[in-house]
């Protein structure tokens, strides 16, 4: 009998201490998991390119907007499943040039944006570098002759209607933000499992416990094609597709599969391109309560060929929730009339030069 309880003693003290370890891979897929099933979060990302070959910038025509390795995209998200909004922060900084901000507030439950008024009365005055004469002293009178609406909301949609003189059906934006909020658990979901597919021992954790993991350009086409695929499944792509470009579902699946060959086709030949590099390595420290507290992941691509190159840091960072502001009521948004009247008001500005 003692035998016997010994021998549980033991079996239970093993059972406690191997439940007890994780390896570095489990400690990054089970944060990613706790993250995603967070109903409360607030996140920052940081993106900066780190360097950009002159002929790939070329290529992509980024001469308008000058140095990309000068500047800076700060994005903040706070979403709460709970009350069903969101709050998105943008800030672009462009070196010492100028620095653009934006602001939204989402309905999620129908997928209404609601952009506060003030965000343009606060616009940095370095941005009027990048518009005419002309259109700066529009958009001069327009602020001047509304500042009544400063405290107020424009709802997006609404103003789009306004602006295009065009309808825009709220069903189908109702249908968008689903279709949207569907693509990302699926995306999420494939990428749990991808991660979890890759053998335990590329995952190391340092002396500071942070866990490492770097992917292959193998590993970037067998992501994309998992993920693709897994789109094709499912309707809510091709019903972004299809209300994005007002076209009919057919018409969507087939732009789908075109596009879906293009992307896999340019991952493959970088993966069978020996002249061609592409690594990801992502860094993560493991934070009980929200799944990770940062995220490190840095791109870089080479191509000897040709010589064209690129790199690029994103920083997400988990930081406390910071509480969304109510939703705008039908008196805090910006009105047809109150809209056509700042429009009028721009209008008479720009037709008398």
């Amino acid at each position: 009998m003692k035998k016997a309880m010994v021998l549980i003693s033991l079996l239970a003290l093993l059972l406690v201490t191997i439940s007890g370890c994780s390896s570095p891979k489990s400690e990054f897929t089970s944060a990613l998991q706790k993250v995603a099933a967070n109903k409360q979060y607030t996140a920052d990302v940081t993106m900066k390119v780190d360097y950009l070959s002159n002929n790939l910038a070329e290529q992509l025509n980024v001469e308008p907007i000058g140095d990309l390795t000068k500047a800076k995209l700060d994005y903040s998200l706070s979403y709460d499943a709970n009350s069903k909004r969101s709050l998105e922060k943008i800030n672009f900084f462009f070196g010492d040039q100028y620095d653009l901000k934006f602001e939204t507030l989402t309905d999620l439950e129908n997928g209404r944006i609601y952009v506060p008024v003030n965000v343009i009365y606060d616009t940095d005055s370095s941005l009027q570098n990048l518009f005419t004469d002309q259109m700066n002293q529009v958009l001069n009178t327009v602020l001047t002759d509304n500042k009544d609406l400063k405290d107020k909301y424009l709802d997006f949609y609404e103003a789009m209607q306004n602006i295009t003189n065009k309808t825009i059906d709220q069903e189908s934006v109702k249908m968008q933000a689903k279709s949207m909020n569907e693509l990302q658990k699926q995306s999420g979901i494939v990428i749990y499992d991808f991660l979890n597919t890759l053998d335990d021992s590329r995952f190391k954790t340092d002396k500071d416990g942070q866990v490492t993991i770097e992917l292959t350009k193998k590993d970037f086409t067998e992501l994309v094609d998992q993920l693709t695929n897994d789109w094709s499944q499912d309707e809510a792509l091709i019903n972004l597709i299809a209300g994005n470009n007002e076209i009919s579902k057919k018409e969507a699946e087939k732009e789908w599969r075109t596009a879906k060959k293009n992307l896999l086709d340019h991952f493959k030949t970088i993966e069978n391109d020996p002249e061609q590099t592409l690594t990801a390595k992502l860094t993560m420290k493991p934070d009980v309560d929200k799944g990770f507290s940062s995220l490190k992941i840095k791109i870089d691509y080479q191509n000897q060929r040709t010589q064209q190159s690129f790199g690029v840091t994103t920083d997400i960072t988990m930081e406390d929730f910071q509480k969304i502001p109510e939703l705008p009521n039908k008196d805090q948004v910006v009105t047809k009339k109150e809209l056509d009247k700042a429009i009028s008001d721009g209008l008479k500005v720009y037709l008398s030069e």
